[in-house]
């Protein structure tokens, strides 16, 4: 497993974050996107030898998957509309119970954006998964919360079960709520031979950016 450190000079960005959040800015609140619009915000992440998905959540910050961002310092971010821009990978936690990245892209803080939700998810909620599956781009399913019980396995701690399709370069897709457009997870994985994916629940997610649910 990958020892965790983030660098001093990410500790700084990742303090104005923080201070953004304190003082009522902006940063994970996004814009209310339509159901029709949600591939805006979702992004193909480009990284070294493959690629994964994510999402804008404002001011030039993205999630995606943990072990889509690790080991590596920055990213190519393309957007629904062609546009690519180059995104600094702030931390990438893979394990330690999660499998989260921030990456940081101040030329890209136009892009449309999400909101990120912090409130649980329940059993039955209807979600749409938008990303990039292997050569295709910006690809939604749908599906619904399958369970409420968090499943635990390697790395990962709490991952909430979605009955709805994922494949190789869908890591790190926002998983949208269908009726109120949050973003309620991001795809980490799939259970093999199952048709069931995993997500990590945006409740964890907001508790990692330092937001209090």
């Amino acid at each position: 497993m990958r020892k965790f450190v983030i660098e001093p000079a990410n500790w700084l960005k990742a303090l104005v974050v923080l201070c953004s959040l304190f003082l009522g800015a902006s940063f994970v609140t996004g814009a209310a996107l339509a159901p029709t619009d949600l591939a805006k915000s979702a992004v193909r992440v480009e990284v070294a030898g493959g690629h994964g998905s994510g999402v804008h959540i404002g001011n030039g910050f993205f999630i995606t998957a943990g072990h889509v961002g690790k080991d590596v310092t920055s990213v190519i971010l393309t957007a629904q509309d062609g546009s690519k821009y180059t995104g600094e990978v702030l931390w990438a936690v893979l394990g330690q119970g999660h499998d989260v990245a921030l990456v940081y892209s101040p030329k890209a803080a136009g892009l449309d954006a999400s909101s990120l939700s912090c409130s649980p998810s329940y059993v039955g909620q209807a979600v749409r998964l938008v990303g990039n599956p292997m050569d295709l781009e910006f690809a939604n399913t749908w599906g619904r919360v399958s369970s409420n019980f968090g499943f635990t396995a390697g790395p990962w701690n709490g991952l909430i079960p979605l009955d709805l399709t994922g494949t190789f370069g869908v890591s790190g897709g926002p998983v949208y709520d269908e009726a109120t457009s949050e973003v309620v997870g991001i795809l980490v994985s799939g259970l093999p031979n199952t048709g069931y994916t995993l997500m990590v629940p945006g409740a964890d997610i907001c508790r990692m950016l330092g937001r209090v649910v």
